[in-house]
């Protein structure tokens, strides 16, 4: 299980299901699982994993 933290996540980057994000900001293309836990963060533009 990974854990992240303020981060800044772009162009292509693929998130795994068990993965945490606190405080991130998601650009385009990053890829992100539907079930993935996001809080206080900004979700650009969220396509299908």
């Amino acid at each position: 299980e990974a854990r992240l933290e303020k981060c800044i996540l772009w162009d292509d980057v693929l998130i795994e299901e068990k993965a945490y994000l606190d405080n991130c900001i998601l650009t385009h293309f990053a890829r992100i699982p539907p079930k993935l836990s996001i809080t206080g963060g900004v979700v650009t533009h969220r396509i299908p994993s």
